[in-house]
């Protein structure tokens, strides 16, 4: 089992992703975190990290989703094909299709609001790693290749092997999220 979370890989540009994508300044992130603007400064250019209770935090003061918007809940819950709408930094399923729940045999009430991280397949780990190498925290709308993912099951949670696309879409508060779409 990886124990890493997403917000591992990357930390420092996904942390300017976020704070600049919620207006805020480094000095103000800074004064919620306890530390001080160059702290934050090294941390967004990789030459520092911060420790895992920090990283965490950071990451959910800037992702925290308040709500979905219903247009765009609407859309994903139904959607005839097999899709989710995840938090992009925490993994946090926030709508998903009928059809995707069948896959995951999983009800709404198991799953939306719950990370979908440690289910994810050794491709999905991989994709999640290589987000930067495709200017995925840089990017307002960066593209990432489809890849094939091997079918897997987790306590129940099932995830079928296939073509699967992440696209970037953002809420109307400005929060990016991660549509998953397995293609047929």
């Amino acid at each position: 089992m990886n124990h890493e979370t997403p917000a591992c890989f990357d930390f420092g540009r996904r942390l300017r992703l976020l704070r600049r994508i919620k207006g805020i300044k480094q000095s103000a992130l800074a004064h919620e975190l306890g530390v001080d603007q160059a702290t934050v400064s090294r941390w967004e250019s990789g030459q520092q990290y911060p420790a895992p209770v920090l990283r965490d935090r950071a990451i959910g003061l800037l992702s925290a989703v308040r709500s979905v918007d219903s247009g765009i809940r609407r859309l994903v819950e139904n959607s005839r094909l097999a899709v989710h709408l995840i938090d992009d930094h925490t993994h946090e399923c926030v709508a998903a299709s009928p059809s995707r729940f069948a896959e995951w045999k999983k009800g709404k009430a198991e799953v939306i609001g719950q990370s979908l991280w440690r289910y994810a397949t050794p491709e999905i780990l991989l994709a999640e790693r290589r987000l930067a190498d495709h200017g995925w925290w840089e990017q307002a709308s960066p593209q990432f290749p489809s890849f094939m993912t091997s079918g897997k099951t987790t306590d129940g949670f099932t995830i079928r092997s296939g073509l699967l696309e992440w696209q970037r879409i953002y809420l109307a508060d400005g929060s990016p999220m991660r549509l998953c779409t397995s293609l047929p």
